[in-house]
């Protein structure tokens, strides 16, 4: 197998700043899917700011990140050649999960990226909608 390409976020100030705007476009598109579809199905938007609802959203942000993170640590061990360990960590202002010196074809890779969506996509909506 032939290097296309080594990723590091961290040491790359262009893809992490990328990155971190792609992230910031995708939050505002999802909150506004997310209202409209309250819209929608309850025929009504209604916001309430508290305290404690601050915190419970931090708190659930929070969990969240840490949910993402493990799911890119459970893809990159599933796709693994090496089963070498997994590092996981926290450098500037973003949590990591990392697996240095291991190869994976683009179409792994490509699904180590975007698993942690989805799958929090799929969570986030089940509990939102059917609980």
């Amino acid at each position: 197998m032939e290097l296309y390409k080594e990723l590091n976020i961290l040491g790359d100030k262009n893809l992490y700043v990328k990155i971190n705007l792609f992230s910031l476009v995708i939050l505002v598109v999802t909150s506004i899917i997310a209202l409209f579809l309250n819209l929608i199905i309850f025929g009504e938007i209604h916001l309430n700011f508290s305290i404690s609802g601050y915190f419970w959203v931090v708190g659930i942000f929070l969990v969240s990140l840490l949910i993402h993170e493990l799911i890119h640590g459970m893809f990159f061990r599933i796709f693994s050649k090496s089963k070498a360990k997994i590092k996981y960590g926290f450098s500037k202002g973003m949590l990591y999960a990392s697996n240095p010196g291991e190869i994976y074809t683009k179409q792994h890779f490509f699904i180590i990226i975007i698993a942690p969506f989805v799958l929090n996509t799929v969570i986030f909506f089940c509990y939102t909608y059917l609980v």
